[in-house]
């Protein structure tokens, strides 16, 4: 058996709660006990829906059909008890708002993503895309949201950015060697 994913860990340990960042799947308000257990075939049925909503690999779907039906009664509730804590939409807002020139160094800015750093939203961004489930990653690429673009379009004004910071250090580097050479 090869290594489990931190989404099939959340899936077989739980829902999964963290205080530190914005990205982690929370439990829900909804009440915390479980429900009774459905006839076989409906926790079949509910137990598939919840394995394709997780977009698993096959082998590790193949091993979570084996399990007994007190197990998968477990795994469905403990996945309709898990919610994104943020939704596609606040990691864009927040790149959209890296990539606006006129909110740059503005009240606006500062308001929209607080005292996170770009680095930080895509270290947020890549975990929710990773543990959530994939009508979130859907979501986040759909043709509303265009995440994809708006996570190229982020990629590629820090890498023109970054490029023109370079620029600027050599010919500085380059004027200073010559007024030391003049010497």
């Amino acid at each position: 058996m090869g290594l489990i994913t931190s989404r099939e860990q959340t899936m077989l340990d739980g829902p999964v709660a963290s205080t530190k960042s914005n990205h982690v799947r929370q439990p829900s308000t909804r009440n915390r006990t479980k429900p009774p257990m459905p006839d076989r075939d409906e926790l079949e049925s509910r137990f598939i829906k919840v394995l394709t909503s997780m977009d698993l690999p096959p082998d590790k779907v193949k091993l979570l059909r084996n399990y007994d039906l007190e197990k998968k009664w477990e795994i469905i509730c403990d996945q309709d008890m898990v919610q994104a804590k943020d939704s596609p939409t606040h990691y864009l807002n927040k790149l959209r708002t890296y990539l606006d020139p006129k909110a740059s160094r503005s009240h606006r800015k500062r308001k929209m993503v607080g005292d996170s750093t770009s680095t930080q939203v895509l270290r947020d961004l890549e975990i929710s895309l990773r543990t959530n489930h994939i009508e979130w990653v859907r979501e986040f690429l759909n043709e509303q949201n265009q995440g994809l673009d708006v996570l190229i379009d982020y990629l590629s004004f820090r890498l023109s950015m970054m490029r023109h910071e370079q620029r600027i250090a050599l010919a500085r580097s380059q004027s200073s060697d010559g007024i030391n050479q003049g010497r």
